[in-house]
């Protein structure tokens, strides 16, 4: 199966003929733990993120618009792990168009997959995706709030009936609900 990994992409056109993009990924972190910075430092070396991309929190990216204009921006949440040949859910994708200003410093949290469960008894399920998270620093109001991709869920073992079953696919609503 294949595994489908949370990354995000910015993208600006900067003429009719160009555009540019950045790809940010969780820069193979494994775990709860987001990347550190030499995590970062090694996935983006070579790439236009080289050297742009900062970690002051543990798997917390914070990357600076480079120029002024409209950013169109895809986040995907991660897929739930695996459990005795059933599949975790897939995350959700989210995109937008968004008019940034050169300067502003983006928080910008890529979720992990999840761990796959092992074995076959009770209580051995794979665990939740990570969601996928951009927002405004600082985060002073919702309108901060960019990007949110919910991960998907874990596939159970086991439930109490004794049944196994997928994980569930992350969902997209306006309402939380």
């Amino acid at each position: 199966l294949p595994i489908f990994l949370a990354l995000l992409t910015f993208c600006m056109a900067r003429n009719a003929w160009a555009t540019d993009t950045y790809t940010l990924t969780n820069a193979g972190a494994t775990g709860r733990e987001g990347p550190t910075q030499t995590q970062v430092n090694t996935a983006y070396a070579g790439t236009n993120l080289a050297g742009n991309v900062t970690i002051n929190t543990q798997g917390i990216q914070e990357w600076t618009v480079p120029a002024t204009g409209n950013y169109r921006i895809e986040g995907l949440g991660a897929s739930g792990g695996n459990s005795s040949g059933y599949s975790g859910g897939k995350g959700t994708e989210m995109k937008g168009t968004f008019a940034l200003t050169q300067g502003t410093v983006l928080k910008i949290l890529v979720g992990q997959s999840g761990i796959n469960g092992t074995g076959t008894s009770q209580f051995s399920g794979g665990s939740g995706g990570g969601g996928t998270f951009v927002v405004k620093h600082p985060y002073n109001s919702t309108d901060s709030i960019l990007i949110i991709a919910g991960g998907g869920g874990g596939a159970a073992s086991y439930t109490s009936g004794g049944s196994q079953s997928s994980g569930q696919n992350g969902l997209i609503t306006n309402n939380a609900g």
